[in-house]
C-alpha cells in the first residue's frame, strides 16, 4: 500500500533520556529484581515472556537497560497516542524487524529507542499521516546513544599498544590502526575522514582540554552514533547492502556540555516540530546538525539529523525523514531531550490501565 498522505496537523516530536543508573539501589543482580518493590512493579507491567527476556540478563546493568527500554516503548505508544497501557503493545516489522505499532485510534506513531551505558534514549512522531497500515505512515525515526568512555580503558590500550607508546606520533599511528579494525561499520571515504584530526578534532582543539587520544576517541564515536541513528531509521539494519557506500562528511565532533545529572528541563510542549531546520555543521553548546550525507557518492537532502553531547561522554542522535514530503521532516526541530523517570512511567500505567 502507497505512503499515506501526511496529516495536516502539526506532527508532535517526542525525544527522552531515562538515566538507569540510580534505579534499583537494594538489588545487586539481576535475580534480586523480583524482591525490589518497584521494579516488581514494572516488571509486572510487561508480558510474561517479555518479564523473562529482562531477567536473563546475567548483569544487572543489562537487565535495567532493558527493563526501560522495553518500558519506554509502551509509554511512547500510550501516552501520545493517549491509549490504554494494556492495548500500547508494540510487535516487530516483518520486514526490517523495527518495533512499530498500528491501531493508534486514527493516530499514527513512528518511534525507536537505543540504549548504552546505563542510558536509554527514545523518540517518536506522532500525528503525522493516518494510521492506516505498516509503513510508518510515511515518516522514519532512528536514534542511538553512545557513550565515549564505557570502553575507554580498552580503547585506550589498544590505541596505545598498537601505537608503539604514548607519543604523539605513537596515538596517530595506534588511532589508524583502532579504526582500520573497525573499518567494515564505516563508509569507504570515513576512515581517511577520522584520519583527518585536524578536521574532526578543530573545536575539541579550541574549547576543550581533552588529551589527543579521548579527542580522536570522541570524533570515531560522533561518527559512529550518526551512522547507527541513520541506519536505524531506515529499518535495514547492519546488514544493509549499501552501508559501505554511505558516507557523514563535513562535520566535525561535537564538545561536551556542561550538563550534569541530567537534570529534567521544563515540560514538553506540544506540536514543538517547527525549528532551525537546516542549520548545518552547527556544534553550538554541543550540538551537530545536519552533516552532509552522501550515498553511493551522491549527496543526499532527504534526511533531517542532530548530534548532542549530553554531559561529558554521553552523545545521542536523532535522525529523521519523509520520504513522501521530505521538506516535512527537513523543517522539525530535533535534539530537545527530555528525562523521564521511572515514577512518571509508572504513575501513567497506572491512571491508564
Amino acid at each position: 500500500m502507497a505512503p499515506s498522505s501526511p496529516s495536516t496537523s502539526t506532527p508532535t516530536i517526542c525525544e527522552y533520556l531515562i538515566n538507569t543508573h540510580p534505579l534499583f539501589p537494594s538489588a545487586n543482580r539481576t535475580s534480586e529484581l523480583l524482591r525490589t518493590p518497584q521494579a516488581k512493579l514494572a516488571l509486572s507491567l510487561l508480558p510474561p515472556t517479555t518479564q523473562s527476556s529482562v531477567l536473563k540478563f546475567y548483569h544487572l546493568k543489562d537487565a535495567k537497560l532493558s527493563l526501560l527500554s522495553h518500558l519506554l516503548k509502551r509509554y511512547l505508544i500510550s501516552s501520545l497516542l493517549q491509549i490504554p497501557w494494556s492495548q500500547a503493545e508494540p510487535r516487530k516489522d516483518e520486514k526490517t524487524g523495527k518495533p512499530i505499532f498500528s491501531g493508534g485510534n486514527g493516530r499514527s506513531i513512528a518511534f525507536n529507542v537505543s540504549h548504552q551505558a546505563g542510558i536509554v534514549a527514545g523518540a517518536a512522531v506522532v500525528g503525522y499521516g493516518h494510521d492506516d497500515d505498516d509503513d510508518d505512515d510515511g515518516v522514519q525515526v532512528g536514534i542511538d546513544v553512545v557513550s565515549t568512555s564505557e570502553r575507554s580503558i580498552r580503547d585506550r590500550q589498544l590505541i596505545s599498544q598498537s601505537g608503539g607508546g604514548g607519543s604523539s606520533g605513537g596515538v596517530e599511528k595506534g588511532f589508524h590502526k583502532f579504526v582500520s579494525i573497525h573499518s567494515e561499520v564505516f563508509g569507504r571515504g570515513e576512515t581517511d575522514f577520522l584520519a583527518n584530526v585536524p578536521l574532526v578534532t578543530r573545536q575539541l582543539d579550541q574549547k576543550t582540554e581533552l588529551d589527543e587520544t579521548d579527542k580522536r576517541l570522541r570524533g570515531f564515536y560522533s561518527l559512529w552514533c550518526l551512522r547507527e541513528a541513520y541506519v536505524k531509521m531506515t529499518g535495514e539494519a547492519l546488514l544493509a547492502p549499501w552501508l559501505g557506500d554511505l558516507e557523514f562528511r563535513g562535520w566535525m565532533a561535537p564538545c561536551p556540555s556542561g550538563e550534569r545529572g541530567f537534570e529534567a528541563p521544563p515540560p514538553l510542549e506540544e506540536s514543538s516540530t517547527q525549528g532551525s531546520g537546516q542549520e548545518k555543521g552547527n556544534n553550538e553548546d554541543g550540538i551537530l546538525r545536519n552533516p552532509e550525507i552522501w550515498l553511493y557518492r551522491k549527496k543526499t537532502d532527504d534526511t533531517n539529523i542532530v548530534l548532542k553531547s549530553l554531559g561529558t561522554s554521553i552523545m545521542v542522535s536523532t535522525a529523521v525523514r519523509t520520504p513522501e514530503r521530505k521538506e516535512d521532516a527537513l523543517g522539525w526541530d530535533l535534539g530537545r531531550y527530555r528525562m523521564l523517570d521511572l515514577e512518571t512511567i509508572l504513575q501513567h500505567a497506572k491512571e491508564n490501565a
